[in-house]
Protein backbone atom coordinates (compact mmCIF):
# COMPACT_ATOMS: atom_id res chain seq x y z
CA UNK A 1 0.00 0.00 0.00
CA UNK A 2 1.40 3.51 -0.90
CA UNK A 3 1.04 6.60 1.16
CA UNK A 4 -1.99 8.35 -0.70
CA UNK A 5 -3.64 5.02 -2.05
CA UNK A 6 -7.65 6.13 -2.72
CA UNK A 7 -6.73 10.51 -2.06
CA UNK A 8 -7.19 13.12 -4.68
CA UNK A 9 -4.96 15.38 -4.44
CA UNK A 10 -5.14 19.05 -5.60
CA UNK A 11 -1.98 20.78 -7.05
CA UNK A 12 -2.07 24.40 -7.68
CA UNK A 13 0.40 26.89 -9.90
CA UNK A 14 1.87 23.22 -12.00
CA UNK A 15 4.96 24.62 -13.43
CA UNK A 16 8.25 23.18 -14.19
CA UNK A 17 9.28 23.03 -11.28
CA UNK A 18 7.45 22.60 -7.45
CA UNK A 19 4.10 22.40 -8.79
CA UNK A 20 5.36 19.43 -11.54
CA UNK A 21 7.42 17.83 -8.91
CA UNK A 22 4.46 17.86 -6.12
CA UNK A 23 2.01 16.52 -8.69
CA UNK A 24 4.53 13.39 -9.80
CA UNK A 25 5.39 12.45 -6.37
CA UNK A 26 1.88 12.75 -4.85
CA UNK A 27 0.51 10.25 -8.05
CA UNK A 28 3.75 7.76 -7.38
CA UNK A 29 1.97 7.66 -3.80
CA UNK A 30 -1.07 6.49 -4.92
CA UNK A 31 -2.90 9.94 -5.37
CA UNK A 32 -5.48 10.76 -8.12
CA UNK A 33 -4.10 14.53 -8.81
CA UNK A 34 -5.87 16.94 -10.27
CA UNK A 35 -3.66 19.43 -12.35
CA UNK A 36 -4.55 23.26 -11.61
CA UNK A 37 -2.83 26.34 -13.19
CA UNK A 38 -3.22 29.17 -16.27
CA UNK A 39 -0.86 27.19 -18.77
CA UNK A 40 -3.01 24.36 -20.50
CA UNK A 41 0.34 22.86 -22.23
CA UNK A 42 2.12 22.48 -19.04
CA UNK A 43 -0.54 20.90 -17.36
CA UNK A 44 -1.19 18.50 -20.42
CA UNK A 45 2.72 18.10 -20.08
CA UNK A 46 2.50 16.48 -16.65
CA UNK A 47 -0.40 14.76 -17.06
CA UNK A 48 0.94 12.92 -19.58
CA UNK A 49 3.85 12.47 -17.46
CA UNK A 50 1.52 11.24 -15.01
CA UNK A 51 -0.40 8.66 -16.66
CA UNK A 52 2.72 7.45 -18.50
CA UNK A 53 3.74 6.13 -15.03
CA UNK A 54 0.18 4.43 -14.46
CA UNK A 55 -1.08 7.54 -12.38
CA UNK A 56 -4.56 9.47 -12.86
CA UNK A 57 -4.73 12.82 -13.71
CA UNK A 58 -7.04 15.37 -14.62
CA UNK A 59 -6.16 19.17 -15.95
CA UNK A 60 -8.29 21.60 -14.89
CA UNK A 61 -7.01 25.60 -16.46
CA UNK A 62 -7.40 27.69 -13.13
CA UNK A 63 -7.15 31.58 -12.93
CA UNK A 64 -7.12 31.49 -8.79
CA UNK A 65 -8.76 34.92 -8.93
CA UNK A 66 -11.44 34.88 -10.22
CA UNK A 67 -14.07 32.64 -7.87
CA UNK A 68 -16.03 31.08 -10.40
CA UNK A 69 -12.93 28.94 -11.78
CA UNK A 70 -12.41 28.21 -8.08
CA UNK A 71 -15.47 26.17 -7.61
CA UNK A 72 -15.25 24.88 -10.87
CA UNK A 73 -11.85 23.09 -10.37
CA UNK A 74 -13.64 21.70 -7.26
CA UNK A 75 -16.66 20.31 -9.31
CA UNK A 76 -14.31 18.68 -11.69
CA UNK A 77 -12.50 16.96 -9.17
CA UNK A 78 -15.80 15.94 -7.56
CA UNK A 79 -17.11 14.56 -11.05
CA UNK A 80 -14.43 12.63 -11.97
CA UNK A 81 -13.01 11.55 -9.14
CA UNK A 82 -15.90 11.44 -6.90
CA UNK A 83 -14.73 13.27 -3.82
Amino acid sequence: MRLLDGRVVIVAGVGPGMGRSVARRAAAQGASVVLAARTVARLADVRDEIERDGGHALVVPTDFVDNAQCVALIAAALETFGR
